[in-house]
């Protein structure tokens, strides 16, 4: 399996982080408010189409769409913390499985749409 990278770097987590203009997979993201109101398969085999509150849109292809994720789910109830990666990891150090690399790997991709821990919110 090829290793996972971050969604983001350090430096757009940062700009994201602090309401800054921060260029995310190609896509201009103005402070954290970033509301769409449309998302539908594009024309394209594997490419989102998504518009925006003021009508602009944009397509998001599959090497693209973590990047865009990790940030919209930014402190989102449904996000991610990064509580759930040590409580997996800890799972797979403590309790005796059939699988322990597929929680790991679960683990590795949630990470990886995670901040760095230090410039997490709480």
């Amino acid at each position: 399996m090829s290793e996972i990278k971050p969604a983001l770097t350090a430096e757009q987590w940062e700009a994201w982080k602090s309401g800054r203009e921060v260029r995310i997979s190609g896509m201009l993201f103005r402070g954290k408010d970033v509301e769409w109101v449309e998302v539908e398969p594009y024309s394209e085999p594997g490419v989102v189409y998504v518009t925006d509150d003021r009508g602009e849109s944009a397509g998001i292809s599959q090497h693209q769409r973590a990047s865009v994720a990790a940030a919209l789910l930014d402190g989102q109830p449904e996000g991610f913390r990064w509580e759930d990666v040590d409580a997996l990891r800890e799972l797979v150090e403590t309790v005796a499985m059939d699988r322990p690399f597929t929680i790991k790997a679960i683990a590795d991709r949630i990470a990886a749409l995670l901040p760095p821990r230090e410039t997490e919110e709480s």
